[in-house]
């Protein structure tokens, strides 16, 4: 399937629920969050587990680092500052370093 048919099925699939969706992030967004951050932790530690980390900032300081980079970057998406290939490089460079 395609990424823009998948886009446009997730979007009326998301728009058929937006309530639901909405109200389960009210409840639960703090334990969604957390359990985000622990499962890019996990892959942080699973990456390393195989190289020489100790050098490197925690897991779990990576992990934050990873996702506000993601942030950045889909700042950049929304607002077409950066293209696809570049956002993909900025990524992949820096994430890297993150990484080990």
């Amino acid at each position: 399937m395609s990424s823009a048919v998948w886009r446009l099925r997730f979007t009326a699939t998301a728009a058929r629920h937006a309530e639901a969706i909405e109200g389960w992030w009210r409840e639960n967004r703090a334990d969604a969050k957390e359990l985000f951050l622990e499962f890019i932790t996990a892959r942080v530690r699973e990456h390393r587990s195989v190289r020489d980390g100790a050098a490197l900032p925690a897991a779990e300081a990576t992990a934050w680092a990873l996702l506000g980079l993601g942030t950045v970057i889909n700042l950049g998406r929304e607002l077409d500052l950066l293209p696809d290939r570049a956002r993909a490089r900025l990524f992949a460079s820096i994430g890297q370093h993150l990484l080990g």
